[in-house]
C-alpha cells in the first residue's frame, strides 16, 4: 500500500504527503471498507443488530449564531452516542480519544 502513496496526488485538504494525510488516507479506505461491508461487521463493531438512528438534541444552537465551540460540543455529544454501542476494542478506544480530545 505504501508503494502506492508515492503516485497519490494530494487531496484538496492535504498539501503534502504528510503523516496526516496518509492517517487520513488510510481511515478514508477504512471507512468505505465498513460502509460497504455494514451488515457483515455490524456484529463485530456494534451491539445492535439492526440499523440505529442516533439522535442528538441541541436546542441552543441558531443558524448563524452558534459558535465554533457551539458545533465542538455538539461533535463531542455525537462521538458519546456512538460511543456507548461501539464493541470493537480498536474502536472503542479511537471514540474514547474524540470524546476526551474533541478531534
Amino acid at each position: 500500500m505504501l508503494d502506492g502513496v508515492e503516485g497519490l496526488k494530494p487531496s484538496p485538504g492535504c498539501v503534502t504527503r504528510s503523516p496526516d494525510c496518509l492517517w487520513t488516507l488510510i481511515m478514508t479506505g477504512v471507512s468505505q471498507h465498513i460502509k460497504h461491508n455494514a451488515e457483515t461487521l455490524r456484529s463485530v463493531l456494534v451491539q445492535h443488530k439492526k440499523k440505529k438512528t442516533l439522535v442528538v438534541e441541541d436546542n441552543n444552537l441558531v443558524m448563524g449564531e452558534s459558535t465554533p465551540r457551539d458545533w465542538e460540543l455538539v461533535t463531542q455529544m455525537i462521538f458519546e452516542e456512538l460511543q456507548k454501542d461501539v464493541t470493537h476494542p480498536s474502536l472503542k478506544s479511537v471514540f474514547q480519544e474524540l470524546v476526551m480530545t474533541g478531534r
